[in-house]
């Protein structure tokens, strides 16, 4: 089975006035094909995770464009699209794949795109078509939309709040992901909106019970 992962982005407040730009991501680190040198950083670490899992499993692991940005106004759409296209590009010429893995928040916006997430995973799955299997794991406060869900299989968000879950949720997609691509598993999603806003740590009840 051959596997492809990448990563991109940024949480985006639409109320501040300074724009996201490439240098926001390169401070962070653009990594292309050499998350190993991240040094701890999770964007890293998730990428790591699958990569253990399919070698251990004896799958191909390929790793395109992985790179995030400090939370700020919405991106540059230029730089969005440079970075997604970068993406894009490498899985097309890549593949073809069984899995696609992708890390995002789920928050990132940019100066002409509201669902950056979604904007990319529908480009995905006109890439790799139908029968590939594409699995996003995002941050919990992120907004999860009907293109997000309706371009990929399965879309975990991590659980806990402070955020100390990312790899043991990474683990849990690649599970998710591989199952299905073997025929094994058919994930299903809904989206049920609560209309609730709200600040739900998980560190104390009553969230952590």
């Amino acid at each position: 089975m051959r596997l492809f992962a990448a990563g991109l982005g940024t949480e985006t407040n639409t109320f501040s006035a300074w724009p996201t730009g490439r240098r926001g991501f390169e401070e962070s680190g653009v990594f292309r094909g050499d998350t190993a040198d991240g040094r701890g950083k999770v964007e890293c670490l998730v990428i790591g995770e699958w990569r253990v899992h399919a070698e251990s499993d004896g799958h191909e692991f390929v790793e395109g464009l992985v790179t995030f940005a400090q939370p700020s106004g919405p991106t540059v759409h230029a730089v969005y699209e440079a970075y997604r296209d970068e993406i894009l590009a490498e899985l097309t010429a890549r593949g073809p794949f069984e899995v696609v893995l992708l890390f995002m928040h789920g928050a990132m916006v940019s100066t002409e795109c509201d669902d950056c997430e979604g904007d990319l995973i529908g480009r995905v799955r006109a890439i790799v078509g139908d029968r590939t299997i594409i699995g996003v794991e995002l941050d919990p406060h992120c907004h999860l939309t009907p293109a997000m869900t309706a371009g990929a299989d399965a879309i975990i968000l991590m659980k806990e709040y402070p955020h100390d879950d990312y790899v043991p949720r990474a683990a849990e997609l690649y599970d998710i992901c591989v199952r299905a691509a073997a025929g094994v598993a058919r994930p299903v999603m809904a989206v049920f909106d609560c209309r609730m806003v709200g600040f739900y740590p998980t560190t104390h009840g009553p969230m952590a019970e």
